[in-house]
């Protein structure tokens, strides 16, 4: 099944992996992106240029690379699999019982260079949450180096390198000290997310006129742009599709 919408994912872990923890401030734009949510029953899905490079080069990575080295790998990009309450993880593939593979396809060479050289720690931190949904003790990081140019028909112009020199594994065990720290850092982005979730959900919601007249006696920010989003409760309101925090002058 799909994870389901305010929960959170092994994609989405890498943003509690900063040196500030919790306390960062991509570890609070995730908990309040979850929080909303929850609060319109669906999720917004917001692809970069990036994301859709990798979305659209994914399966080909599968089958041109992951496939001749994992002969038992099964394309599982989109099954989600419950590792407790709302914390979910989806492997891009799975060898039932022995191992995860997450699929990373970069389209330019230094990216790709750096990446190999010194895997991001949200990327390993990605694929320890896989092995912990899975149950397995084995992860694997594949990054598959490919162009996203095209031609006048829409087809890929691949770049000139040998396919031998566009393709990393990276094996990755299972450690689990950094497994009970995602479980910890996990839960407490949750309960981050149930906090905001609790100051956005009533919010009173403020027609433009009136919100334009606002700004003659308030100092008016909008609240995703505040580094701590979880103490501004009683004083949010809503205009349009943004949440705004409003102080006294």
């Amino acid at each position: 099944m799909d994870r389901p919408i305010g929960t959170l994912g092994a994609s989405n872990i890498g943003a509690l992996f900063t040196k500030q923890g919790l306390k960062a401030k991509s570890a609070h734009s995730k908990a309040f992106e979850l929080a909303k949510e929850l609060v319109y029953g669906y999720r917004k899905n917001l692809t970069t240029i990036s994301m859709a490079h990798g979305l659209f080069n994914e399966e080909e990575a599968f089958n041109v690379v992951v496939k001749p080295n994992f002969p038992k790998a099964k394309y599982h990009s989109n099954k989600s699999y419950q590792i407790e309450g709302d914390f979910w993880a989806t492997p891009d593939a799975v060898v039932e019982g022995e191992c995860v593979i997450d699929i990373k396809c970069p389209y330019h060479i230094d990216t790709f260079k750096a990446n190999i050289k010194n895997p991001k720690a949200g990327y390993i931190a990605q694929v320890m949450t896989q092995m912990l949904a899975c149950g397995v003790n084995k992860g694997y990081l594949v990054y598959y180096l490919t162009s996203c140019d095209i031609d006048e028909f829409g087809n890929k112009k691949e770049l000139d390198i040998d396919i031998k020199k566009r393709v990393a594994i990276i094996p990755i065990d299972r450690d689990e000290n950094f497994i009970e720290m995602i479980k910890e850092r996990a839960k407490g982005l949750l309960e981050m997310r149930d906090i905001i979730y609790s100051h956005i959900k009533d919010v009173p919601i403020i027609n433009d006129a009136d919100f334009y007249d606002m700004y003659d006696s308030y100092k008016i920010t909008r609240l995703k742009t505040k580094s701590n989003l979880l103490v501004w409760e009683g004083k949010i309101v809503k205009n349009r599709e943004f949440y705004y925090v409003i102080e006294k002058l």
